[in-house]
């Protein structure tokens, strides 16, 4: 599966070389007393762990919803929560399972620390993260974030950490595009400027409006998703997954279009976030204040696939419709829907 890899770079910085910051106290099993020369790792202070994002904004401004995180960007002033467990390099090359969150532990600084992103590309944190020195037994440690933090965090019946997640079903364009680190092990490095990555993919699903410029004025007012999903789900810190708490629940999801008059040069574009393995019963589209709307024919049982997006283009007039599969960022799930709408008529039809 390709999926969209957002980078966030970890700059191991000494604590004096943090600027703007208020150096916090060491762990009590901080190293840096037995600082010596050579490079071994308890020969050496321990080493700070701080996060550096190292992007730039490329998310394509068009006329409708909020978009989700395109490219490789997150926002500047965005929260990221970090866990870092210690580790052993040689248990994690057989039993990786050894360090989840909730068998192992983290340490205090990097218990859901909070991280937020900076103008200067840089996550901070306000208390002192480092990573393990050799005489504590460990020799890295395995890394486990999400996208955006909260507080609140909790276990389930499996001790599985998650998070608790949410649709906005009054105004898809509120719906927040949720992202999870994929873990991995870090091991303790022996100098100041070794980096590491964090890898953060999509956890929902994404169908993806495109309505084509029109010959006339024609006025969308919204788009309504029924759907079997409950509004509520949860993601797995720890296991990479974004679920539904209940698939039996059906759920109308609304998206407001702001009355938006298709006859314009603008890009007409509208994002749902829903959660994977959603099923799809129904799309409509309400035009010129419709009251019934249009419903789109061939939707039902659509179902739907983590960090994977649908692609439905609508044209509103007898002309030829654009499909436009060539997004770069989410995953093509090869599914493309392209509707014509008659205007003298109403008939929605299906292109084959």
């Amino acid at each position: 599966m390709r999926l969209l890899i957002l980078i966030i770079s970890v700059f191991l910085l000494l604590p004096s070389c943090r600027k703007g910051e208020v150096p916090s106290s060491p762990p009590s099993n901080s190293t840096e007393d037995n600082n010596t020369s050579g490079g071994d790792i308890d020969d050496e202070r321990a080493k700070e762990i701080t996060f550096t994002a190292g992007l730039s904004a490329s998310i394509e401004q068009y006329n409708g919803s909020r978009a989700p995180i395109e490219g490789n960007t997150l926002p500047v002033g965005g929260k990221v929560g970090i866990w870092g467990v210690y580790a052993d390099k040689e248990i994690w090359s057989i039993y990786p399972d050894a360090y989840r969150i909730s068998i192992s532990g983290s340490q205090a600084t990097m218990t859901n620390a909070e991280y937020e992103i900076r103008e200067n590309n840089k996550l901070y944190q306000k208390y002192l993260a480092q990573y393990p020195t050799k005489d504590s037994g460990f020799n890295g440690l395995v890394v486990y974030g999400y996208y955006p933090y909260t507080e609140n965090y909790s276990y389930d019946l499996n001790d599985k950490c998650f998070i608790k997640t949410t649709l906005d079903n009054l105004n898809m364009a509120n719906t927040t595009d949720y992202l999870y680190v994929v873990r991995k092990f870090y091991e303790t490095p022996s100098d100041d400027n070794t980096v590491a990555t964090l890898e953060f993919k999509h956890a929902l699903s994404r169908i993806h409006f495109n309505f084509n410029k029109t010959t006339t004025d024609v006025v969308l007012n919204k788009i309504s998703v029924v759907a079997k999903s409950s509004l509520d789900g949860y993601l797995y810190v720890e296991d990479a997954k974004c679920v539904a708490a209940n698939y039996n629940q059906v759920s109308a999801l609304n998206m407001d279009c702001n009355n938006i008059n298709l006859n314009t040069d603008e890009k007409v574009e509208y994002d749902y976030l829903l959660y994977p393995d959603t099923q799809i019963i129904s799309i409509t589209c309400y035009f010129n204040g419709e009251v019934e709307g249009k419903l789109l024919p061939g939707v039902s049982g659509l179902t739907l696939e983590a960090g994977k997006f649908v692609n439905i283009n609508i044209n509103y007039s007898p002309k030829e419709a654009i499909v436009d599969g060539n997004l770069s960022v989410w995953e093509d799930s090869n599914t493309n829907m392209d509707f014509e709408i008659d205007e003298e008529t109403g008939d929605v039809t299906l292109n084959q």
